[in-house]
């Protein structure tokens, strides 16, 4: 395998040098290199960010290294950047004042948002509903109260519900920290991240009770070198619970959020003294499901 080289392309140099003083806090620049025999992005990356001076002007340091663009298969275009940094010499991304005094210390900068609208859901089962109206010789109804939303009018194998989509209240929370690279970037941490992602709070949870949260994920973006801390969003939905639940008249009691309720109908066909015979899907089985998998958030560190 070829070893790795890099090189420098001086016309793709460019510079912003505040009062013509590179010592001038302002001041920035930025070095385009070529590198030769990398695998991929990692390696380019490393390649050139160990190949790049120090500072630039004797006073610029490093700030951070990205790739501009694949030139071939194993060549790559990458820029090192250079900038200064208020409280010492190594650089991290741009941000405020506060932002700067945070990363000097070893804890966490917390925040939160809150979003609550709508999504829609098919809706099978009514809440409630009234038969308003048979054309004349229709057939009685069981239980037209209890009639799924969409029925086709007919029975047994060629029985379906169509549902309806209805909007539903779809809550969401984001809690963000900053935190160091070292740690996001650590094989354990995403680990910890991909086994509650999915998962519903086993305990009570900022406030929400037990099978209320499901855990989405947690996102970031931040450059391969030159940033001593990582904004995290820690993202999660809400799916309130519910007590003493009724359905169809019929006590199923506590629901937690995330679980599923379902039915399985047969067919009623009832006769009546007036040589009718009554026909509807009536429910003969209600589950209350569990698909999601019950955890503690708190190795999540929110």
């Amino acid at each position: 395998m070829s070893e790795i080289t890099v090189e420098r392309l001086w016309p793709s140099d460019d510079f912003k040098i505040e009062g013509n003083d590179f010592g001038n806090s302002e001041s920035s620049a930025s070095i385009a290199f070529v590198v030769k025999n990398a695998e991929d992005e990692k390696e380019a990356l490393d390649a050139a960010w160990n190949f790049a001076d120090e500072t630039i002007g004797d006073s610029i340091p490093k700030a951070r290294c990205t790739v501009q663009e694949r030139c071939g298969e194993r060549i790559w275009k990458v820029s090192v950047e250079y900038e200064y940094n208020t409280f010492n010499s190594q650089v991290r991304l741009g941000g405020n004042a506060e932002e700067e005094e945070d990363s000097k210390s070893h804890g966490s900068t917390a925040s939160v948002s809150f979003d609550c609208q709508v999504e829609n859901e098919n809706v099978v089962v009514p809440i409630a509903q009234r038969l308003v109206y048979a054309s004349p010789g229709a057939p009685p109804l069981v239980s037209p109260q209890s009639i799924p939303i969409g029925w086709n009018g007919k029975t047994n194998q060629e029985v379906e519900f169509t549902g309806v989509e209805m909007p539903s209240a779809a809550t969401r929370e984001n809690y963000v920290r900053r935190l160091d690279y070292s740690t996001v970037t650590s094989s354990n941490w995403k680990r910890r991240i991909a086994e509650c992602t999915g998962k519903v709070n086993i305990g009570y949870f900022k406030g929400w009770q037990p099978g209320e949260v499901m855990f989405l994920g947690a996102n970031y973006d931040t450059p391969l070198r030159g940033a001593n801390r990582v904004t995290v969003q820690f993202n999660f939905q809400i799916r309130t619970n519910e007590y003493n639940k009724v359905l169809y008249g019929i006590p199923i009691g506590d629901v937690r959020g995330h679980d599923y309720i379902w039915c399985v109908y047969d067919n009623a066909r009832i006769p009546n003294s007036q040589g009718w015979v009554s026909l509807a899907p009536r429910i003969k089985y209600i589950f209350v499901s569990q698909v999601a998998k019950y955890v503690s958030f708190s190795s999540l560190g929110v």
